[in-house]
């Protein structure tokens, strides 16, 4: 009992903290759920629909970087971090690295196979369940959020560049335009 005491004492622990030290380090892989792609670019720049029919209004200052954009371009929505912009979410582009400031000004389309809904909420726990059976925890300094949402709200879902990085999606609730830091679970 003792020698096997050791082995894992010296053997696998040092193993375990040096793999979990090899995971912190490697680059974020973001769900499919967080990864959109491009349907359409207005002539201009300064809209843009993603794949699931949704439609995003673009920064005047950023309308000419996305006319280079490809609708093979992964892109992900974060929400927008900084106190002086009047856009809530940015769009990064994960091929070409380029941030675009974006506000949502017309919802998915609930015909869309991209479309998400809400299936059921825990507004005590704070916790919502998706159409397609995936449960989410909300953050708890971002639970009172949620109080308006509703069964069958769409959700759009997003990567957290903010505050509370354990929670690393962020969920749109399309009907009132708000978001929660999450975590599937």
């Amino acid at each position: 009992m003792r020698l096997m005491k050791q082995f894992f004492l010296y053997i696998l622990i040092p193993f375990y903290v040096f793999t979990t030290d090899l995971e912190i380090k490697t680059p974020p892989v973001f769900s499919s759920l967080a990864s959109h792609h491009i349907s359409a670019v207005s002539d201009l720049g300064d809209s843009l629909i993603l794949e699931d029919g949704s439609v995003w209004e673009i920064s005047l200052k950023h309308a000419q970087t996305i006319l280079d954009w490809l609708d093979i371009d992964i892109i992900i929505i974060t929400q927008n971090n900084s106190w002086t912009s009047k856009h809530n979410y940015n769009f990064i582009n994960q091929r070409t690295k380029e941030t675009v400031s974006t506000n949502l000004i017309e919802s998915p389309l609930i015909s869309s196979e991209y479309f998400h809904k809400i299936k059921a909420i825990d507004y005590f726990r704070g916790e919502i369940v998706l159409e397609n059976n995936i449960r989410w925890k909300i953050c708890s300094s971002d639970i009172f959020l949620v109080k308006d949402w509703l069964l069958d709200d769409g959700i759009i879902v997003g990567i957290n560049t903010g505050w509370e990085s354990s929670f690393p999606n962020i969920l749109i609730n399309v009907s009132v335009n708000k978001f929660v830091r999450s975590k599937q679970y």
